[in-house]
């Protein structure tokens, strides 16, 4: 009998600690996460890779290229970035084309939880 009694007190004593910080655990609801709907995400990115003067790689990569580039579209656009000298790096000119990359990341957050 002597238990109950402890627990019981220990309980109220915890309780009066609360309410007397302003936290009173008895009127307070309960927060339950909202689950929603999974979101799927696609993103595409296309890498051109070139060789600068010094023999390093020099990477320019675009989000969200166009559906309907083609290889030879790129290689011709690859083509006239070196010809015209349009981009420099620490290395020197752009002067080889080396590698061509179309980058698609699917993300897809499966679930989420908010309050």
């Amino acid at each position: 009998m002597k238990k109950d009694k402890r627990k019981k007190n220990k309980k109220e004593r915890s309780k009066a600690v609360c309410k007397g910080k302003g936290l009173n655990y008895e009127s307070k609801p309960k927060r339950t996460p909202v689950i929603e709907l999974a979101e799927i995400a696609t993103t595409k990115t296309l890498r051109m890779v070139f060789r600068n003067q010094e023999g390093r790689n020099v990477t320019i990569t675009l989000n969200d290229p166009k559906e309907y580039l083609t290889p030879e579209d790129v290689c011709a656009v690859m083509d006239l970035i070196i010809e015209r000298n349009v981009f420099s790096s620490n290395g020197g000119d752009l002067v080889e084309k080396r590698d061509i990359r179309l980058i698609s990341n699917t993300t897809e957050d499966l679930l989420v939880l908010s309050n």
